[in-house]
C-alpha cells in the first residue's frame, strides 16, 4: 500500500513557483526602469542616446588622451549650443502660445485646452532657464584642452569608468538627466502645446454631430499632424544614419 506524499514533498511544486515567480518580478523589475526612461524621453530619446549618452560612452572608452580630449571639446560644445538652442526655441513657443490663449474660441474649447497651454508656457519658461544655467556652467566655444583634466571629467560623466556585471559602464544618471533637461523640457513643452491645439479644434465635435466646417477642420488638421509625426519620426532615425554628418555637425 502506497504511502501519502509527505508535507515536503506537497510543498516542492509551490517552491518552484515561488522561485519562477521570483524570477519573472526580478526580470520586470530590471526592465521597468528602461520602460520608464524610453516613454518619458519618446520625444527627444534618438536625440539622447546619440548625443549624449553614446558620446559619454565613447569619451569612457577611449585611451587616448588627445582622442579622448577633441571627443570632450565635442560633447561640451553640442551641449552648450543645445542649450542655446531651447532658449530660442523655448521663447517661439511661449510667444505662440500666447497668441492662443487670446483666441476667441477658446472660451467655448474644453477645459484641457487652457490647461495644456498655461503647462506649455510653464514647460517651456524653467526650458530656458535651465538652459541658461547650462549654458552657464558649460565651457563656451573657446575650450582650453590644457586646462581641462579629463580624467576628471571623465570620472564625473562615468562614475569613475566602473563596469557592472555586464560590462556597461555606470553613467552618471544624475548629470546625464541634468545635461537632458532643459531638452526635455522643451519637449513637454511642445508636446502640451499640441495637445492644447487639438482641444480647441476638436471640442466643437463634441457638441455637435453636424458635417459643418468645424468637423472639417478638425480631420484636415489631424491628417495634417499624422503625416508631420510621421516625417518627425522618420527624421529622428534616419539623420544619425550617417556617422560622418553626425559627426560634422558636432564638431
Amino acid at each position: 500500500m502506497s504511502q501519502p506524499p509527505s508535507e515536503a514533498t506537497m510543498r516542492e511544486p509551490h517552491k518552484l513557483v515561488s522561485k519562477r515567480a521570483l524570477i519573472y518580478l526580478n526580470q520586470v523589475l530590471d526592465i521597468t526602469p528602461h520602460i520608464l526612461i524610453r516613454i518619458s524621453t519618446f520625444l527627444y530619446y534618438n536625440a539622447l542616446k546619440r548625443n549624449t549618452l553614446d558620446s559619454i560612452e565613447a569619451i569612457n572608452n577611449t585611451n587616448n588622451p588627445d582622442k579622448k580630449g577633441v571627443l570632450v571639446r565635442r560633447f561640451l560644445r553640442f551641449k552648450s549650443n543645445e542649450a542655446k538652442y531651447v532658449q530660442v526655441a523655448g521663447a517661439v513657443v511661449i510667444a505662440s502660445v500666447t497668441s492662443c490663449l487670446s483666441w476667441d474660441s477658446l472660451a467655448s474649447s474644453h477645459w484641457s485646452a487652457s490647461a495644456f497651454f498655461y503647462s506649455s508656457i510653464v514647460f517651456a519658461l524653467v526650458a530656458i532657464v535651465t538652459g541658461a544655467q547650462q549654458q552657464m556652467v558649460l565651457p563656451g566655444e573657446d575650450i582650453d584642452l590644457e586646462n581641462l583634466d579629463l580624467d576628471i571629467i571623465t570620472a564625473k560623466l562615468t562614475k569613475g569608468g566602473r563596469h557592472d556585471d555586464r560590462n556597461h559602464f555606470y553613467q552618471n544618471k544624475k548629470l546625464v538627466f541634468a545635461l537632458q533637461t532643459p531638452l526635455m523640457l522643451f519637449s513637454f513643452a511642445v508636446a502640451t502645446f499640441l495637445a492644447g491645439l487639438f482641444s480647441v479644434i476638436f471640442s466643437p465635435l463634441g457638441s455637435s454631430t453636424v458635417w459643418g466646417d468645424s468637423a472639417k477642420i478638425a480631420v484636415f488638421f489631424g491628417v495634417v499632424n499624422v503625416a508631420v509625426i510621421v516625417v518627425f519620426v522618420c527624421n529622428s532615425r534616419w539623420i544619425y544614419q550617417i556617422p560622418e554628418l553626425n559627426t560634422a555637425l558636432t564638431r
